[in-house]
C-alpha cells in the first residue's frame, strides 16, 4: 500500500495522473502503462539487506541497531522507494528502471548505513 500510494502521489506531483487499482498486487494505470507494484517493487530486498548490515554491526548496541533499522525502513518505505518507482514510471524506460533499482539497492543502502554507523549511532546515548 505504501509503495503504490506514495508513488501515485509523487506521479501526481510530477503531473502524471494515475489510477490505483488493487488486484493480486496494486497497479498504477494510465493510458500509456499498467505498472504492477509487486514484492520486488516495494522494497523487500532492500529491507532484508538493510536488516543484515545493521544487525551485523555488533559493535553498536541492540537499541542503536533497532532504531537504525526502523529509521532506515521508514526512509526506504516513505521516501526513496516511492521516488524510485515514480521516476521509473514517469520516464517509462527499462534502463532508467534498472539503473534506479541498482542505485537504490547499493547507493542508498550504503549511504544510509554510513550515515547511521559513522554519525548517528556513534553518538553517546
Amino acid at each position: 500500500w505504501v509503495a503504490s500510494s506514495f508513488s501515485q502521489a509523487l506521479l501526481s506531483f510530477f503531473g502524471l495522473q494515475t489510477q490505483l487499482v488493487w488486484r493480486e498486487f496494486p497497479h498504477l494505470i494510465t493510458p500509456a502503462f499498467d505498472a504492477e507494484i509487486n514484492e520486488i517493487c516495494w522494497g523487500k530486498i532492500e529491507f532484508s539487506i538493510l536488516a543484515g548490515i545493521i544487525f551485523a554491526s555488533a559493535d553498536r548496541s541492540l537499541r542503536q541497531r533497532i532504531a537504525g533499522y526502523a529509521a532506515g525502513v521508514a526512509l526506504l518505505a516513505f521516501a526513496f522507494n516511492p521516488l524510485r518507482i515514480a521516476l521509473s514510471l514517469y520516464f517509462i524506460h527499462p534502463i532508467i528502471h534498472d539503473v534506479l533499482f541498482r542505485l537504490m539497492l547499493v547507493g542508498m543502502l550504503v549511504g544510509y548505513y554510513a550515515f547511521w554507523y559513522l554519525l548517528w549511532s556513534g553518538k553517546k546515548r
